[in-house]
């Protein structure tokens, strides 16, 4: 566990703090590394530790659990003389009940820290916010310490002023060099074979580790082992089976690289030059159709929950505080938009969070604050805090002037593909599905990439040919004509084309961008390309 934990802890205590809340998925550890945090001024004075949970109520902490098993118990821990006070009268029913806990709690002695479980779980409940308040005055006196465990806490408005909220960061990378050094030694036990790891595998697996807490981490390598050695495949999935429990993320696995996608060169070229340039991403966060996600940022007539307005807060801090940019996507759907974003990971070798702030929205009173910010946490650790945000939109209007000007490297308009790009796109789908050749007469057709695909999966599926699998395309140019022209009009001269060199304007042919030649050579209609590699 980081020290800045450690050492924001002991400030607290230094300074008298009476309530504490910690952020942790590893309530645990948390408490282990918690207890050796005590003040300069307890080195010899007595002090206690308790912890309480639903099942177990009022009891030692495991970590003093093992100390009494080991008889390594120092002298000035009195945890077990202070929990004996409290159930003298032997009659502990009342050690389950947490609101009657705490009012006993005002009966501890000086220099006793108590560890609440799944917090978040109670501290709605109107009786355990007003005995938390009432235990403030008493325990700042008293140099006594309530801290509230959680993995998503949120704090209640009766405490908002009362309690100091502190973050137990991920895993740093020596951490997780750790738990694989450990967990290399447990499996020696049963797999004695087992070849000694190569610099190169240990720098993957902590890559494939990062992001994951201690125990999920330790979990996740132990699982991961064969005879052979550590499968780093089997290793990235288990952690990214991990992080998808988190509402709102998802790790995308599709294997798409920019060579598989036809058209829009220009803004193929610009990521391209992003992701080796001199402040390389190690991760890309994809947002799609942000602005339905944030319906309702900018007003109260989209939310009257504040929901959408609080994630839209966390999300401008993050990218402020982290020097966090990107890149906004305009189009009509199908121009795809979605597919370069998503391509962009596997174009440089990095992971590609998916961020659905639709799905980190809960009914529940503050859960959707507290899954934005687990999310956020886990995507700060994944990349190093150094990430490419790619948001996709069909109308950019919808987003705030804050949010946009934190997409600073550009916004690119995705505009119906000319009769090039559809060649391009054609001769990609042409070689996957294996059709021998693209009759003329469908090329003039002003199709998306999508309905392309779409026309030439129907083809495959049906076993018909692609004039016949064309009559059950209606595309969008025809079927949301209005709203379509509308769009494009109004991202006329506006914004940077995805097509073509500079400003995007609606009634200009695309010129060709100026890419290298290799990347222009795949766009030919050769049967011997790499297009659909």
């Amino acid at each position: 566990m980081p020290i800045c934990l450690k050492k924001e802890f002991k400030k607290a205590l230094e300074a008298g703090v009476p309530l504490i809340g910690v952020n942790t998925a590893d309530p645990s550890l948390t408490i282990a590394t918690l207890i050796q945090a005590k003040p300069a001024h307890l080195t010899q004075t007595p002090y206690a530790f308790l912890q309480w949970d639903i099942i177990e109520g009022l009891t030692l902490t495991k970590y003093e659990q093992r100390l009494i098993m080991e008889d390594r118990l120092p002298n000035e821990l009195t945890s077990q003389d202070v929990l004996a006070q409290l159930s003298h009268d032997k009659q502990t029913a009342w050690m389950k009940n947490l609101p009657v806990t705490l009012q006993k709690l005002l009966s501890v002695r000086e220099n006793t820290t108590i560890f609440v479980h799944n917090a978040h779980r109670f501290l709605h409940d109107t009786a355990v916010m007003q005995a938390i308040w009432l235990l403030r005055d008493q325990f700042k006196a008293g140099m006594q310490t309530l801290v509230l465990l959680s993995p998503h806490l949120t704090i209640p408005k009766e405490l908002t002023h009362d309690v100091l909220v502190l973050e137990d960061p991920l895993p740093t990378e020596q951490e997780l060099k750790q738990i694989l050094t450990d967990q290399y030694q447990n499996a020696r036990e049963e797999l004695p074979n087992l070849p000694e790891p190569s610099d190169a595998l240990i720098g993957k697996s902590i890559t494939a580790m990062t992001g994951l807490s201690s125990f999920a981490a330790e979990q996740a390598v132990a699982l991961s082992f064969t005879t052979s050695g550590l499968d780093i495949e089997r290793l990235r999935e288990r952690k990214y089976y991990a992080i998808e429990q988190t509402p709102g993320l998802k790790i995308y696995r599709g294997k798409e690289r920019f060579s598989d996608i036809g058209g829009v060169p220009q803004v193929k070229h610009f990521l391209s030059a992003i992701l080796n340039g001199r402040c390389k991403p190690e991760g890309i966060v994809f947002l799609d159709e942000i602005e339905k996600g944030l319906s309702g940022s900018q007003s109260t007539h989209g939310d009257n929950t504040g929901v959408s307005q609080d994630i839209h807060k966390q999300l401008l801090e993050y990218m402020q505080n982290t020097d966090t940019t990107g890149i906004l996507m305009l189009g009509a759907p199908g121009t795809s938009k979605s597919l370069v974003s998503k391509a962009a990971g596997n174009e440089a070798d990095i992971p590609t969070i998916e961020l659905d702030l639709g799905g980190i929205k809960q009914a529940q009173v503050g859960a959707s604050e507290t899954n934005m910010r687990q999310a956020l946490k886990i995507i700060s650790s994944i990349t190093n805090n150094n990430a490419l945000f790619l948001a996709t939109c069909n109308s950019i209007d919808a987003l705030s002037p804050e949010l946009r000007r934190r997409f600073r490297l550009g916004t690119f308009v995705f505009p119906l593909p000319t009769r090039e790009e559809r060649e391009a796109i054609w001769a990609i789908y042409q070689q996957k599905y294996n059709h021998p050749s693209i009759p003329e007469a469908l090329l003039d057709r002003p199709w998306t990439g999508a309905e392309i695909r779409q026309c030439v999966d129907i083809a495959w599926r049906l076993n018909i040919s692609l004039e016949t699998a064309a009559t059950y395309i209606v595309p969008i140019a025809i079927s949301a004509k209005d709203s379509v022209e509308a769009l494009y009009t109004k991202a006329s001269g506006a914004y940077l084309s995805a097509s073509s060199p500079g400003i995007y304007y609606k009634d200009v042919p695309a010129q060709p961008a100026a890419t290298p030649k290799a990347r222009q050579r795949r766009l030919h209609l050769d049967s011997n390309t790499t297009e659909a590699a």
